[in-house]
């Protein structure tokens, strides 16, 4: 399978920064890989990128172009993150999804980091695809959480609802 190396190498990538983070490994989850790389074969195809969000489903999603994007994913977002705490502590303890609801300006600076260390995620399905106008790099991760009658917040490697 093409870019299967490279969906190896950004679950390993996403599950260094997991542990570093005191954190679980995520564990492959076969239906979000085949979701995963049926969204980036699509973006590729119509040569769009945009997150896919799927009513009442409790899944995250993010989505790349170019090189290494669990570096932009995790690293970047991380110091992004860190400041925007030290200028609003109230959002220290909020959720991915919370933030979004609270500071949609704030969470779309650091949701990639947020879904990535999100504790109730569990599992990650990596999707890849160099065709197109970007080459997307989707990884999508799960954890059981309720759902609610909005849409979920979709960043390939995840961001649940509280």
């Amino acid at each position: 399978m093409p870019g299967l190396q490279t969906g190896e190498e950004v679950n390993r990538e996403t599950n260094k920064r997991r542990v570093s983070a005191g954190l679980p490994e995520f564990k492959v989850s076969f239906v979000q890989t085949a979701a995963a790389s049926t969204e980036a074969n699509y973006m590729a195809s119509t040569n769009t990128m945009e997150h896919n969000f799927n009513e009442g489903v409790s899944v995250g999603q993010n989505i790349a172009g170019g090189p290494d994007p669990v570096s932009r994913w995790y690293d970047a977002e991380k110091v992004t993150y860190e400041k925007l705490i030290q200028e609003h502590p109230e959002y220290k303890d909020l959720s991915g999804y919370e933030l979004m609801q609270k500071d949609e300006a704030a969470y779309k600076t650091v949701g990639h980091y947020l879904n990535i260390i999100n504790p109730k995620a569990t599992t990650i399905g990596v999707g890849y695809n160099t065709s197109g106008k970007y080459g997307c790099d989707p990884a999508r991760t799960s954890a059981p959480t309720p759902t609610r009658s909005s849409p979920s917040t979709s960043t390939r490697s995840l961001s649940t609802r509280p």
